[in-house]
Order: C-alpha cells, then sequence, then structure tokens
C-alpha cells in the first residue's frame, strides 16, 4: 500500500513541478531550478533520515565517491534536461516523456545486462 502511495504521489509532484516551471517560465533558468530541486531533495532526505535516527547508518566509503559524484551528476544533468525540455515542448509532452522513463530503463538494463526482461519487471 505504502509503494502504490509513493508512486501515486511522485507522479502528482512531477505534474506540480512541470506546471509551476511552466508558470515562472522567464523567472528562473533551468539550472537554478534544477539546483534547487537536488538542495531540496538532500533537505529532505537529511531530514528524514534525522527523523529516524539512521543518520549513522549512513556509512560511505572512499572508493565508492568517484561513483557516487557520477550518480550525481547524472541526476542533475537529467533534472537540468527536463526543465530545458519543459521550456522548449508543450507541458504534456515533456510529462509523456518523464513517465516513459522506466520503461527505457528496464530496455536499457536488459541490452547493458544481456538480460531477458521479466514479465513481473515489466508491470
Amino acid at each position: 500500500m505504502r509503494a502504490h502511495f509513493a508512486l501515486i504521489l511522485s507522479g502528482v509532484l512531477v505534474v506540480i513541478i512541470s506546471t509551476f516551471k511552466k508558470l515562472i517560465q522567464t523567472q528562473f533558468s533551468d539550472i537554478f531550478l534544477s539546483s534547487a530541486r537536488m538542495l531540496l531533495a538532500a533537505v529532505f532526505v537529511l531530514v528524514f533520515l534525522i527523523g529516524l535516527r539512521k543518520l549513522k547508518e549512513l556509512k560511505i566509503d572512499k572508493r565508492d565517491l568517484p561513483a557516487l559524484g557520477i550518480i550525481g551528476v547524472g541526476i542533475s544533468l537529467s533534472f537540468y534536461f527536463y526543465f530545458l525540455a519543459l521550456s522548449l515542448l508543450p507541458l504534456n509532452l515533456a510529462i509523456l516523456i518523464v513517465f516513459t522513463v522506466p520503461f527505457f530503463s528496464v530496455i536499457f538494463e536488459s541490452v547493458m545486462e544481456k538480460r531477458n526482461i521479466s514479465q513481473n519487471v515489466m508491470l
């Protein structure tokens, strides 16, 4: 039940963020909005971990730092390109592209890992 709620909530938030970006399109740059989104996400995750008293379990090895840096840059670029697409495309088309990301991620993983796609993954 929690997973369904989180999925619905994330979908609603994507639509709200997209609509907000369209409304204030001329006031803020795509870089600023991407940075603000990453900063807010980091603050919320930190507050959540502190609230659960699990901050001590968050241990990062030094050898994992390059991979985490690459992942962070990738996520930042995806946010940037999403906001850039919102400024160039109609809102409904940009949201449609965002919601097809899981489908293309599954296909990409199956090609890169040379695995068949199971029926459970597609559902």
